[in-house]
């Protein structure tokens, strides 16, 4: 989870309500997460301290802050593979802004992926990447960034089907507006309410 003040900078929003959105869109996808029976263990990678789990099951969550000298995501993945799992533990990165996910749309990812040792699910745009697995954890070889999609499956990563939900991650208006057709989690659909943006997104 981007812990800085530019995160979601494509969102047309004022910082003020970009930064709450930021913190229910995760928190909706961590919802889906956490119900699902396959996952064991939730961790909530971050690069802000002091970060606090936007989310009624704060206590089933982990919150790990990576090193500042670590400054993109693939390494931060990495370094958490390496410090934080254990040598046979399957791993899976889900991206935060996922507010449409549903539990059984996990569920379908990870039943798939446990038949390779590394898998992932393409974006709605086909270009970047939304879930990623590695099996052992210790193994993962990350890409994440521009043309994300590409980058993995030229690395041999296995490419998932999954429903729409898990594939609409949000980057922009447009985005969150087509996640709204497909069914928000209730915390950034309580979020466009208070802040009377539902309307706009229609």
């Amino acid at each position: 989870m981007k812990g800085t003040d530019d995160a979601k900078s494509r969102l047309q929003l004022p910082a003020s309500v970009r930064s709450r959105m930021v913190d229910a869109m995760a928190a909706d996808t961590l919802d889906a997460v956490l119900a699902a029976g396959e996952v064991t263990r939730v961790s909530l990678l971050t690069s802000r301290p002091g970060v606090r789990v936007p989310h009624a099951c704060a206590a089933d969550v982990d919150v790990i802050v990576q090193p500042r000298a670590l400054r993109t995501l693939d390494q931060a993945l990495r370094w958490f593979a390496s410090s934080h799992t254990h040598d046979s533990s399957a791993l899976a990165v889900v991206m935060p802004d996922l507010p449409a996910l549903r539990t059984g749309s996990v569920t379908t990812f990870l039943q798939a992926a446990a038949g390779h040792r590394s898998a992932m699910v393409t974006d709605s745009d086909e270009d970047g990447t939304t879930m990623l697995t590695s099996s052992p954890a210790g193994d993962i070889r990350p890409h994440f960034g521009v043309h994300s999609a590409a980058a993995h499956l030229a690395a041999g990563v296995v490419s998932v089907v999954t429903p729409a939900d898990a594939r609409r991650d949000v980057d922009t208006t447009h985005d969150l507006a087509h996640a709204r057709a497909l069914g928000l989690g209730p915390h950034t659909r309580a979020l466009l309410a208070q802040l009377d943006l539902t309307r706009s997104l229609q």
